[in-house]
């Protein structure tokens, strides 16, 4: 839970943080079909490989119909990497 009191659901083998709810299976296939996307798109560009050991892919708003916002993002270093917008 956020500071905020929102709620974010975390996984650790996918590295992935999100707001929208895993528990709903559209919703769930729709997040880590977004979050592969991108991965791959980084690793193509051959970033991936330069992202600190600790990023995470933070995704939001996969419910949206504009698209969704991925960031990469290291908490170590505290800063987003790469991010996009599918809109």
């Amino acid at each position: 839970m956020h500071l905020s009191g929102e709620i974010y659901y975390y996984h650790e083998g996918l590295r992935l943080v999100t707001p929208d709810n895993i528990y709903d299976p559209a919703t769930l296939e729709k997040i880590i079909d977004t979050r592969n996307e991108h991965v791959e798109l980084l690793d193509d560009e051959g970033v991936l490989d330069e992202l600190p050991e600790d990023w995470e892919c933070l995704l939001f708003g996969s419910d949206v119909s504009g698209g969704p916002l991925v960031k990469m993002h290291s908490w170590r270093e505290g800063k987003c990497y790469k991010a996009f917008d599918d809109g």
